[in-house]
């Protein structure tokens, strides 16, 4: 009797764990694990290009160079953002298949949403093409389908709480590099920092016989500066970030902006002579805690004019090294 007890709950037990494989996004099998492989890449190192589009037309190509990846043969690609992707398509896994009763939902919103995604290794045909769609409900994972396939799976990143979407972006200011300055010291020939407001405040650090000198605005050499303190600001130079694009502005906003007494101005001249600047600009917004809205004075951020064109948003945590004056650069006032 109880050897047939056994029989019953193993039954019952294999019964159980049918109907939660055919109806569930249950967990993974060596099945799932081969699946797996079809999606990701091990070797990330030889993907030299990646390409993504959206239903609506939308694209984004990023190309792998000698030093650098450049978006849409372009502009280069945001470090972080290609680091990121790179990283996903390693590490992503298949965390079930789509359950039966999701099945033909799930099909409708990739032909009708998802992002194509193709991955060269080398030449001009993909390695992989697939495409990505939405999260599933409690967005622990993303629906994806291979291309040529009509099975489609929950894929996920064992450890990350979240869905992959957004990785997959076909917007061009999400993959754009954010660097305004990224200079080695010994690649600066000269620095000018301007003070629309103050002119006599601003100053210029130039390389003579491989050594950094401090000048007034008006060009003249300064003496009985602090040579510590000069070296310590040009290796600020070295990086500084912006936080984000403003591609979807009108023009004529970018222009209105552009019409404004700047707060400072730096620019950075190098050994080629190749010049990048920035210009900052107070930044309003919109106070939503009065019935009349009316504009207030952004405390965390700014407006940049980014070399001479590009409308971008700054902190001023970031610039707030860079913002000194010449006096900054003696011990005592100057």
């Amino acid at each position: 009797m109880k050897k047939y007890r056994n029989y019953v709950l193993i039954l019952i037990m294999a019964t159980l764990a049918v109907i939660i494989y055919t109806t569930l996004d249950g967990p993974q099998n060596s099945t799932l694990y081969n699946a797996a492989a079809d999606f990701s890449i091990e070797d990330t190192a030889s993907i030299d290009r990646i390409f993504i589009a959206d239903r609506n037309g939308k694209t984004i190509d990023v190309k792998r160079t000698e030093h650098t990846w450049m978006v849409n043969d372009q502009y280069e690609a945001r470090e972080y953002f290609i680091k990121l992707l790179l990283t996903t398509i390693h590490d992503m896994t298949v965390k079930a298949p789509v359950s039966k009763s999701r099945y033909n939902n799930v099909i409708k919103f990739l032909a009708t949403t998802g992002k194509k995604v193709e991955i060269y290794q080398g030449g001009n045909k993909p390695s992989k093409v697939f495409y990505v769609g939405t999260p599933n409900q409690n967005h622990t994972g993303t629906y994806m389908i291979l291309e040529d396939s009509d099975r489609p799976y929950l894929v996920h990143i064992e450890g990350f709480r979240g869905f992959l979407t957004p990785r997959f972006s076909v917007l061009e200011s999400d993959w754009k590099s954010n660097v305004i300055f990224k200079h080695k010291y010994d690649q600066i020939s000269e620095i000018k920092v301007e003070q629309p407001e103050s002119p006599s405040k601003g100053f210029m650090i130039k390389k003579k016989d491989g050594k950094f000198l401090l000048y007034s605005s008006e060009g003249k050499e300064k003496k009985g500066w602090d040579e510590l303190k000069l070296n310590q600001y040009v290796k600020l130079f070295e990086e500084l970030n912006f936080e984000s694009w403003k591609d979807s502005k009108e023009q004529t906003f970018v222009d209105s902006i552009k019409n404004e007494t700047p707060l400072e101005i730096y620019s950075v001249t190098d050994i080629n002579g190749a010049k990048t600047s920035i210009r900052t600009y107070r930044k309003f917004d919109l106070d939503p805690r009065y019935v009349d809205p009316e504009a207030v004075e952004d405390i965390d951020r700014m407006y940049g004019i980014f070399n001479e064109e590009y409308l971008v948003v700054v902190q001023y945590y970031s610039f707030d090294p860079f913002n000194q004056e010449i006096d900054y650069f003696f011990e005592t006032p100057n």
